[in-house]
């Protein structure tokens, strides 16, 4: 089964840096899972905005569009959550921004990542401007990862996602696994909510990218 397609520079450079700016002027948070803090991961988020969502939709829906009919999925989708910039910080990075902060150094920095996980959820919620939550939705079904980084601003950051027949080994690492080639600034992977997926550590600079998740009627 087919569970990711990539695009090479699906965002022009002036989009990728409008929607960086966006994401750098908001205050970053330590992005946790449905359990809260969990070392699944270790990265910041913020969150844009109704308006801002919808220009970054604009952008990218023939995309996910193609990806649903080439791929054979056709799902019906309805909803895209509000979108979400990630940044991943080598840990000599983030010592660097704690410094120039006036921060306390730790002692255990640790690289950027994100472990192997699914997005998919049987219900989602979208939040009102005052963060409650508004109207439920129904299940995740598509995701998306936008890379707004070029190469030569990190190390490591690379996207594997499981293509085909899920299996692991006892360590818990998949048998089979791609890299998705997401690595120029505004390349895009359009992949099934339920399917398993990370970002391998960040060993030197910062990685920075936009999350979208596309919901819809509840599968019959």
């Amino acid at each position: 089964m087919i569970t990711y397609r990539w695009y090479r520079n699906a965002l022009p450079e002036g989009a990728c840096n409008l929607f960086r700016t966006i994401g750098e002027d908001k205050i970053l948070e330590e992005a946790r899972t449905r359990q809260g803090i969990s070392k699944t991961r270790n990265s910041s988020v913020a969150f844009f905005n109704n308006v801002e969502t919808q220009i970054v939709q604009d952008n990218v829906m023939s995309y996910i569009n193609d990806c649903n009919v080439q791929c054979n999925w056709n799902f019906e989708l309805d909803f895209l959550e509000d979108v979400q910039f990630t940044t991943y910080n080598s840990s000599d990075s983030q010592r660097k921004i704690d410094l120039e902060l006036s921060k306390l150094p730790v002692d255990d920095y640790k690289d950027g990542y994100y472990d192997w996980h699914k997005d998919w959820c049987c219900r989602n919620c979208s939040k009102d401007e005052d963060g409650n939550e508004a109207t439920i939705k129904g299940p995740r079904k598509l995701s998306c990862s936008i890379l707004l980084s070029s190469p030569d601003e990190y190390e490591g950051g690379e996207f594997k996602v499981v293509n085909g027949d899920i299996s692991r080994l006892e360590d818990g690492v998949f048998l089979k696994s791609d890299n998705a080639n997401i690595r120029n600034k505004g390349d895009m992977v359009v992949l099934r909510s339920d399917a398993f997926h990370r970002v391998t550590p960040v060993t030197k600079g910062i990685r920075k990218s936009l999350v979208l998740w596309f919901s819809g009627p509840e599968f019959t």
